[in-house]
């Protein structure tokens, strides 16, 4: 369920709307972009764990 809550928060954000799935450099392109985003989330969240052992929602 992480995975999917964070998909949604990260479409929200960059307010990406639905895409057709054929093959298409734009389709490789907006999982890309996801996937490297939810990484930096990932990222941000352990370093901000370390400077502040705080639970981060």
């Amino acid at each position: 369920m992480k995975v999917e809550d964070a998909f949604a928060e990260i479409k929200d954000f960059l307010e990406l709307r639905p895409i057709r799935h054929h093959p298409d450099p734009r389709v490789k392109a907006h999982v890309t972009v996801w996937v490297i985003a939810y990484l930096i989330e990932g990222l941000l969240e352990k370093a901000l764990e370390q400077l502040a052992p705080l639970k981060v929602v």
